[in-house]
């Protein structure tokens, strides 16, 4: 499994994003997310998971809004996490079960943008602020599971 985001310096280094306080995180496993310690082990319902190889997730914050956002692919996921908070460092958890696998982080220049950035978008664009809607298989097969249980 590989979580996403972002922590604050306080987060312990030893658990997934989003588990503890001080950290959020968007996990590949259940494409779910983990924010700031709270419903640490069921999560949020986001997107998709995202396991397969050679996909690109990005993680933008808007300090403006107190607000994130995930792209995969470049394309927009939506908006996530309210009331983000404090010194920020963008972070990656991995298991062991990621052998082989690369990850790069490309940060922006003083103009906030990269060449090297997959997501060539409005970074306060409507997509980046609206949170995402749910469909499809995914949505499916978690509310079967939600009912049977």
């Amino acid at each position: 499994m590989v979580a996403i985001g972002f922590c604050e310096d306080r987060a312990p280094l030893h658990r997934m994003l989003g588990r503890e306080p001080g950290s959020w995180g968007f996990h590949s496993d259940d494409g779910r997310l983990y924010e700031d310690g709270g419903l640490s082990w069921s999560g949020i319902k986001y997107h998709e998971p995202y396991e397969e190889k050679n996909v690109t997730i990005g993680c933008g914050v808007n300090f403006a809004k107190n607000t994130a956002f995930y792209t995969k692919d470049g394309e927009v996921i939506g908006q996530v996490f309210n009331g983000i908070r404090g010194k920020l460092y963008p972070a990656v958890s991995m298991d062991f079960s990621q052998k082989g696998w690369e990850v790069f982080a490309v940060f922006p220049g003083e103009d906030g943008k990269s060449e090297d950035f997959v997501f060539k978008g409005d970074f306060e664009g409507e997509q980046t602020l609206t949170p995402p809607e749910l469909s499809g298989e995914w949505r499916s097969s978690d509310e079967d599971s939600e009912s049977n249980s």
